[in-house]
C-alpha cells in the first residue's frame, strides 16, 4: 500500500505455539487518520488470514539500504572497502576489545538491546543470527549495529535446506537493504555462496598435525570452490584445541597453562590473507579479561596482531592473489598480492614445525627475490612505525630485497606511488609511540616469563639439554635491553630488540619439540609433543610409559586378513553419495607389511565432472567398536604407505580416533616407504572407542597391522621430582583482576 510519497510497509509473521496471537504496532503514516490507518492494519491481516498464514504484528518500517554491502568479493561499509576483525564474544567489556583492535563481535545468539546498545557505543559491529521468538520477529532500528546476520554456524552441505530457508525469510523481514548474510560453513560452499553474500571458513591448525605452512593454500581452495562468488572470512586460533587441552591433562594428570606464541598467531593470519581472505574469525572460547596466567600474554598477543593487520587493511580488502615467487632458498616462501598501485610480498622462513611451535629465523639477514618487479619500483619493508626503504639490487632482470634482522614472517611492499606510503603512514601513526612500544615491551617480558617457567620445568623434570640455560638467561637478558629501549623513545629500536628476544626464544622451543618429537614414531602422536609448555611433560611421561604392561590387541581384524573377520566384528565401508569419484576399498597382498594381505583405499576422477579438489572424503573405513574402561592409556599403533603424492587434497589419508576427534587426526600426504606410526590417549570415564580412516583425495594408500591396546592410568599427580608448571599471573599492560594466591614468579635460570 502507498499513499502519496508516503509508503506504508506493514510486515506480518505468525507467532505459533499453544496461544497463537495477532499484534501490531503504532501505525505513523501521516496522512491517514486513527481509524483509516486501523482498517488498513485489518485489512492486511484479513488478507493474510485468507491466504492461510498466521500474523503476528504489523507496523510501520523504515526501509532504507544497508550501510553494509558486498561487492563483488570486498565488502564495503559507507562505501568503502571493510577487513573484518572478528573476535568471538564471551562478554568481556566491549571497550577492551576496541582497545585491542577488534571492529566486530562474533555472537552465537541474537543480540540483545542491551548489546546492540553498548556496540553502537564502542562503535563496534556485530555479526549474530537473527532475532526469534517463536520464529523470526521484527527488525528495527536498533539492529543497525548488525553488520551480517550470521544463518547457520559450522554447517555442511546437508545442511543447505534449512539455512536456505532462513535466509529466505531474514530477507523478507530485514528493512536494511542489501545487509548480508553470512553462512559459516564446513562443506557444501559452491551452494551456500550462492545463498549468502558472505562465508566464514577454518579449521583447527595449531597443535594439529595440519601444517600451517598449508593453510593459505587451503583458503585458497575453499575461495575456488565458492568460484569466487562471495569474500571469505578465515579462523584464526587463539587457543590450543580443546581436545588437545583435555588429552594433555589426562595424559600427563596435569592441567597445564597452554598458550600460543605470537608468531604463531601472525603466521594464521599471514597464511589466510595469502588464500585471500577478506576478514578474520579469531576463535575464543575462553575470555580475554578472565583472571588467568594465559589471558594478559593472548590479549597483548591479539593487540599486536590487530594493529599489523590494520598495517595490511588496503591489500586485505581488495588485492588479488597472485602467484607465489620461486625462491633459491626451499625455505623461503613469498605470497604474493597485487593492486593496482602496489605489490605486497609476505616472506615466510618455513621450519616445517609451525604448527607445533612458532619457527625460528635460522638466518637474520634475507635476500627476497622479486622477478615481478617493474622497473621503478621501490620495495619499503613493513615495520610498526610504517615503510622503511629496503636495500636492494637488481641482477638479471630481477630484483633482490635485502631483510636484516628478519623476523619469520615478513611483508614487503612494491610500489612507485608516494600514495601508498602515506596511506600506511596514516595507518602506522596510531601505533606509534609508547603505546607500541610499550606493547613490545609487556610481550618480550611475558615472553621471558614463559620460557623461564619451561626451564624451570625441564629442570624438574630431570632434562638440560646442553646450552639451554644459557639461552634462556639470553632471553631474560634480551628482555632488559627491550625495556632499555623504551627511554631512547625510538619505536624501531624497540621493535628490532624485541625480534631479536623472539628470535632467541624460539629457537630453544624450536630445539624441544624436535629433540621430544624425535622419541616417537610419529611427531603428533603424542598430546604432549605438540606445544614447548608440555615438553617437560612429555620427558615425564616417557618415564610412566616405560613401565606400563599393555593389553593385548583389542582391535579385532587390524591386520586387514580376512573380510569376513572384520564384518563380523563391525567393520564399515562408506563412500559419499553424489560425488563424480570411482573408489575401491579392497583388501590386497601388495597392500600389507606383514602376513598376507592389507587394506587398500583408493579414488580417482570418474569423467569430466570430477571436482578438481575434493571438499570431503570419497571413501573411508571404519572400525568395529572397542570398549576402554574409565582412567586408562590407549596406544594405537598400525603402519600407513602413501606409494604416491595424493592429488586434490590437504588432508591425504586421515585416520581419526574417537577420543582425539577431527582436531588431533593423524594425517598422511605421501610417505618414504612404509610409515608407523603410534597415538597416545587417555580416558576419564569409559569410551566407546572407534577408528575411522578416511582418504580425502585421489590416489591410492595402505594400512596395515593397526593395533589398539590399553593399560590402568599411573598415578594422575606428578611422578617423583616433577611438578607441574608454576601457576604464576604474569603482569599485565592494563589492570586484571588476580586470582587468590597465584602472585609467584618462576624463578630465573642461574
Amino acid at each position: 500500500m502507498q499513499l502519496g510519497r508516503n509508503p506504508l510497509l506493514v510486515t506480518c509473521h505468525a507467532v505459533q505455539g499453544p496461544h497463537p496471537r495477532v499484534g501490531w504496532g503504532r501505525l505513523g503514516c501521516r496522512g491517514l487518520s486513527p481509524l483509516l490507518g486501523a482498517l488498513a492494519c485489518l485489512a492486511v491481516l484479513l488478507a493474510g488470514a485468507a491466504a492461510g498464514t498466521p500474523l503476528a504484528r504489523a507496523q510501520q518500517v523504515d526501509v532504507r539500504p544497508s550501510r553494509v554491502q558486498v561487492d563483488g568479493t570486498t565488502i564495503l561499509v559507507d562505501g568503502r572497502p571493510f577487513v573484518i576483525r572478528a573476535i568471538e564474544y564471551q562478554g568481556e567489556p566491549m571497550g577492551t576489545l576496541r582497545e585491542m583492535g577488534f571492529n566486530t563481535l562474533w555472537l552465537s545468539s541474537a543480540p540483545s538491546l542491551d548489546q546492540l546498545s553498548r556496540a553502537r557505543e564502542q562503535d563496534l559491529w556485530l555479526i549474530a543470527p537473527p532475532p526469534t521468538d517463536d520464529g523470526p520477529v521484527a527488525i528495527d532500528w536498533q539492529y543497525d549495529a548488525v553488520l551480517a546476520w550470521l544463518v547457520g554456524q559450522e554447517v555442511q552441505s546437508l545442511d543447505q535446506g534449512t539455512v536456505r530457508q532462513r535466509v529466505e525469510r531474514i530477507r523478507q523481514l530485514d528493512p536494511r537493504q542489501g545487509r548480508p548474510v553470512l553462512v559459516h560453513a564446513r562443506s557444501g560452499l559452491a551452494d551456500y555462496a550462492r545463498v549468502a553474500e558472505i562465508l566464514c571458513v577454518g579449521r583447527a591448525v595449531i597443535g594439529t598435525s595440519f601444517p600451517l605452512t598449508e593453510y593459505g593454500a587451503w583458503v585458497r581452495a575453499q575461495h575456488e570452490l565458492t568460484q569466487a562468488y562471495a569474500p571469505l572470512l578465515a579462523e584464526i586460533q587463539t587457543e590450543l584445541p580443546e581436545t588437545l587441552e583435555q588429552q594433555a591433562a589426562l595424559f600427563s594428570g596435569v592441567n597445564a597453562p597452554l598458550t600460543l606464541q605470537e608468531a604463531q598467531l601472525r603466521g594464521q593470519v599471514w597464511e589466510a590473507v595469502s588464500g585471500g581472505a577478506r576478514g578474520f574469525l579469531f576463535r575464543s572460547r575462553s575470555r580475554l579479561d578472565e583472571p588467568s596466567m594465559v589471558s594478559p600474554l593472548r590479549r597483548m598477543q591479539l593487540t599486536m596482531v590487530n594493529r599489523q593487520i590494520q598495517q595490511l587493511s588496503p591489500w586485505i580488502a581488495a588485492a588479488l592473489v597472485a602467484e607465489r615467487l620461486q625462491q633459491t632458498e626451499p625455505s623461503l616462501r613469498v605470497a604474493v598480492l597485487k593492486t593496482s598501485r602496489s605489490r605486497l610480498l609476505l616472506v615466510h622462513q618455513s621450519t616445517g614445525l609451525e604448527s607445533y611451535t612458532a619457527g625460528v629465523s635460522r638466518q637474520s639477514l634475507l635476500t627476497v627475490r622479486d622477478s615481478a618487479a617493474g622497473s621503478s619500483d621501490q620495495p619499503y619493508r613493513l615495520t610498526p612505525v610504517g615503510l622503511l626503504p629496503a636495500t636492494h639490487q637488481r641482477l638479471g632482470g630481477q630484483m633482490a630485497i635485502q631483510i636484516e634482522n628478519a623476523a619469520d614472517w615478513e611483508a614487503l611492499v612494491l610500489t612507485q606511488d608516494p600514495l601508498v606510503n602515506r596511506v600506511v603512514e596514516q595507518i602506522s601513526r596510531a601505533s606509534q609511540g609508547w603505546t607500541m612500544q610499550q606493547l613490545h615491551v609487556e610481550l618480550s617480558q611475558l615472553s621471558a616469563e614463559w620460557g623461564n617457567r619451561v626451564f624451570s620445568a625441564m629442570l624438574q623434570a630431570g632434562r638440560e639439554p646442553s646450552g639451554l640455560r644459557e639461552r634462556v638467561l639470553r632471553v631474560n637478558q634480551m628482555a632488559q635491553l627491550t625495556q632499555a629501549q623504551v627511554a631512547s623513545s625510538d619505536a624501531l629500536a624497540v621493535w628490532n630488540e624485541s625480534l631479536e628476544q623472539q628470535r632467541e626464544l624460539a629457537g630453544v622451543y624450536d630445539d624441544l619439540v624436535r629433540e621430544a618429537q624425535q622419541t616417537l614414531p610419529w611427531p603428533a602422536g603424542s598430546p604432549l609433543a605438540v606445544n614447548p609448555v608440555l615438553i617437560p611433560l612429555h620427558w615425564q611421561s616417557l618415564t610412566r610409559l616405560s613401565g606400563i604392561e599393555w593389553s593385548p590387541n583389542a582391535l579385532p581384524g587390524g591386520d586387514f586378513e580376512d573380510l569376513g573377520h572384520l564384518s563380523r566384528h563391525g567393520w564399515q565401508h562408506q563412500i559419499a553419495p553424489g560425488l563424480a569419484v570411482r573408489t575401491l576399498v579392497q583388501l590386497h597382498q601388495d597392500a600389507m607389511v606383514d602376513g598376507r594381505r592389507g587394506l587398500r583405499l583408493a579414488a580417482e576422477p570418474d569423467g569430466g565432472l570430477a571436482p578438481q579438489f575434493l571438499e570431503s572424503a570419497p571413501v573411508w573405513i571404519v572400525s568395529g567398536p572397542i570398549e576402554i574402561p574409565p582412567n586408562h592409556l590407549v596406544r594405537i599403533s598400525g603402519y600407513v604407505h602413501v606409494p604416491a603424492p595424493l592429488r586434490g587434497t590437504y588432508d591425504g589419508l586421515v585416520i581419526q580416533d574417537s577420543l582425539g576427534g577431527r582436531d588431533l587426526a593423524q594425517r598422511f600426504l605421501t610417505t618414504n616407504g612404509w610409515q608407523p606410526f603410534t597415538v597416545y590417549r587417555a580416558t576419564s570415564e569409559g569410551h566407546t572407542l572407534r577408528l575411522n580412516f578416511a582418504l580425502t583425495g585421489y590416489g591410492t594408500v595402505h594400512v596395515d597391522e593397526v593395533t589398539v591396546q590399553f593399560a590402568p592410568q599411573p598415578g594422575s599427580n606428578s611422578g617423583p621430582g616433577v611438578t607441574p608448571i608454576a601457576p604464576t599471573v604474569p603482569a599485565s599492560p592494563t589492570p586484571t583482576p588476580v586470582a587468590t594466591g597465584l602472585e609467584s614468579r618462576a624463578p630465573l635460570p642461574r
